[in-house]
């Protein structure tokens, strides 16, 4: 019983901690559910406000709530997605004064065709709408103008306010024709009149720098284009699909396009056109060729030409880019110049009229379904031309696509090979090198080419074919370990017998200095055997001329003998000179030498009387110091009168802490 009350006290304090650990994490986000059922949103409890995520409702006109409330939680609402509303065709779309951010905006027009009015609560200091059109407070930026707009002219006045026409605010308004003013605008975003198909003109700011990707794109009733001086960016297709477009005209004073004979360019610094942005889809011209400075032909910038039946490529042309001539649908005659290196993906799509292209070996770069296909929107597939055929030589990237895709190919000029089929593989060895030989993939040409360098031998360890002895020498190999051939033989040396394990004599351990070298002779035998100098043993010596010890280094040579021993001598210093009295007294008797140079000092001794031999009775310190007087015998007795006293002297030599080397004694024997 008390261990299942344990057990359920620790199951608790788990719990417990459980949750202390989940409520230490602060809440960002909470998805809820408004009670009318009509909301989704989330929000953010430190802030009370929330953000509308989702849309349950199956109104058309729908009003976003100022507050939402959840089982009595009540929150303001500042945020709104405008995607939520992509499954209703909503016609009216009523703003609160609460909400600060829409996110998504391009969503009411691109997605709603029924759009008519959009109303902004008068207190909303964020956005604000006139005439169902939705703008930011200031009216700088015109956000969304609703393609069904109740009450739309066929012209409309972009007010002076506005600097910025947003993703998509007109697209889809198919009831205009024409758009005025908007002098301040400075800038018309991604798709802003995209599919506004009855547009037959734009009058464009004298203050405009920047046209988005696609501004005018499906604008198929727009007949001209005056590009204005301030313009300094135009984005990918703005003006693609605008059928009705015949020319483009720019103001000859800016800086960035210019046009020619209707068609649009960007230019260079120096003035000089580089890239042709877009030829008009109604122009009437049935051929074309480009200028001989243009280096690029951009993104859809032919799309939809009709009227083109020929085109030549300019002299210095590198770059034919994605969907350039795509739609060009009675373009018959395509000549490339010989600078152009790569076709992009889809540059000729829907081109059902050109029968076959010649591409010569300069292009080295062919995207996907560039040549010879069109396209099915309603099942999403690409298909091939049966009658489109490609003239290249062999072994070109043109040769390559057309395989690739099944595009029957005339062949014409010489095969430059590729050799991409491997005809035969030889393996190096460790002496001759490996290749590869092959075999042009278009004519069957072969090639041989060394790739691999000779392995080289693989050298084993040594192998010992005999032990070298103290009287014969041995021999030994090495094989390779890939090919089994004997790659080095080398002849081992006899082995040597260590100098150390020798007994070794010298001829005398003792010596004494006379200003020469000593060299004691050397002995020097191997269990019995004596050893030669000179091919058994060299000999050398050192401080072996002053007194103190010197060292002979015997070393083992030729080929019986290494390694070397060391052995030490002495060398005494020789017999001080000059030793004599030089003073007496009734007392003592002053003894007196010659100097003595390389020693450390002299030691005095004197015979004594009881012992009969002779006792150190004085040491003098420094060769220096050549007087010294006696007063006592060693037995501590004073000198008297007639009586005779002997003494002798040496020189000594100290080596080290341990090491004195005595000279040679002088006596001397004195009556007083």
């Amino acid at each position: 019983m008390k261990t299942k009350i344990s057990s359920a006290k620790n199951i608790l304090s788990v719990v417990l901690s459980l949750i202390l650990i989940i409520s230490s994490f602060p809440i960002t986000a909470l998805a809820l559910v408004s009670d009318d059922g009509l909301f989704e949103y989330s929000v953010t409890p430190e802030d009370a406000a929330a953000m509308i995520t989702g849309y349950k409702g199956e109104a058309t006109e729908v009003e976003i709530p100022e507050i939402i409330e959840t089982n009595g939680n009540k929150y303001e609402v500042q945020s709104v997605n405008m995607n939520i509303f992509d499954s209703v065709n909503i016609t009216k779309i009523k703003i609160p004064k609460t909400v600060k951010i829409m996110e998504d905006i391009f969503h009411l027009n691109r997605n709603h065709t029924s759009l008519k009015e959009i109303d902004v609560d008068p207190d909303n200091e964020n956005y604000s709408s006139v005439g169902g059109i939705l703008f930011d407070k200031e009216g700088k930026t015109l956000y969304c103008y609703p393609n069904a707009l109740e009450g739309a002219l066929p012209f409309y006045q972009i007010p002076s306010s506005v600097e910025t026409v947003f993703t998509c605010a007109f697209y889809g308004a198919g009831k205009l024709t024409g758009i005025t003013g908007g002098n301040s605008v400075t800038s018309i975003e991604i798709s802003a009149f995209a599919e506004c198909k009855s547009i037959v003109a734009v009058s464009l700011s004298s203050k405009l720098e920047t046209i988005g990707s696609n501004a005018f794109n499906g604008c198929t009733s727009l007949k001209a284009v005056v590009i204005p001086q301030s313009v300094s960016n135009i984005g990918l297709a703005a003006f693609r699909n605008c059928s009705s477009l015949s020319a483009f005209a720019v103001n000859s004073l800016n800086e960035n396009y210019a046009a020619e004979n209707g068609v649009l360019f960007s230019i260079s610094e120096t003035g000089t056109k580089t890239q042709l942005i877009a030829y008009p889809a109604a122009k009437t011209d049935k051929s074309y060729k480009i200028p001989d400075s243009i280096l690029v032909a951009a993104s859809y910038s032919f799309f939809g030409a009709v009227n083109l039946e020929s085109v030549e490529m300019g002299s210095v042309l590198l770059d034919v880019r994605s969907y350039a001539f795509s739609d060009c649908k009675n373009l018959k005659s395509v000549t490339l110049g010989a600078t152009v290196s790569n076709i992009g993906e889809c540059a000729f799509l829907n081109c059902e009229s050109l029968k076959n292209i010649k591409i010569g070996r300069n292009v080295n770069s062919i995207g996907n379904h560039a040549l010879g296909y069109y396209y099915l929107p309603d099942t999403d597939e690409y298909k091939l031309y049966a009658d489109f055929t490609i003239t290249t030589p062999a072994n070109t990237a043109a040769y390559q696509y057309a395989y690739n895709n099944n595009i029957p190919i005339i062949t014409e000029g010489e095969c430059a090979h590729t050799y991409s089929y491997v005809f035969d593989i030889i393996s190096p060895t460790c002496t001759q090198g490996g290749y590869t030989e092959y075999a042009c993939t278009y004519c069957g040409e072969h090639f041989r080419r060394t790739e691999v360098e000779p392995l080289g031998h693989s050298e084993s360890d040594w192998i010992v074919d005999k032990e070298a002895t103290y009287s014969s020498k041995g021999k030994r190999h090495k094989v390779c370990d890939r090919c089994g051939e004997i790659t080095t033989i080398e002849i081992i040396p006899m082995k040597k017998i260590s100098i150390k394990k020798c007994k070794i004599t010298l001829s005398s351990k003792s010596l004494t200095e006379n200003g020469k070298a000593k060299k004691p002779s050397v002995k020097v035998t191997y269990k019995g055997k004596k050893l030669k100098k000179g091919r058994d043993f060299k000999v050398s010596y050192s401080d072996n001329i002053e007194a103190g010890v010197a060292t002979v280094k015997v070393k083992g040579i030729g080929e019986h003998y290494k390694s070397s021993k060391e052995l030490t001598f002495k060398i005494k210093p020789g017999k001080v000179k000059g030793f004599k009295v030089s003073k007496k007294s009734a007392t003592s008797v002053t003894l007196k030498w010659n100097k003595k140079k390389n020693i450390s000092g002299y030691k005095i001794y004197m015979l004594s009387s009881k012992t009969n031999k002779y006792a150190l009775v004085k040491t003098v310190r420094g060769a220096k110091k050549t007087k010294i007087t006696i007063s006592k015998t060693p037995s501590g007795a004073t000198l008297k009168n007639g009586k005779t006293y002997k003494f002798k002297i040496c020189a000594y030599k100290i080596v080290d802490s341990s090491t004195t080397v005595n000279g040679a004694k002088t006596s001397l024997s004195y009556k007083k």
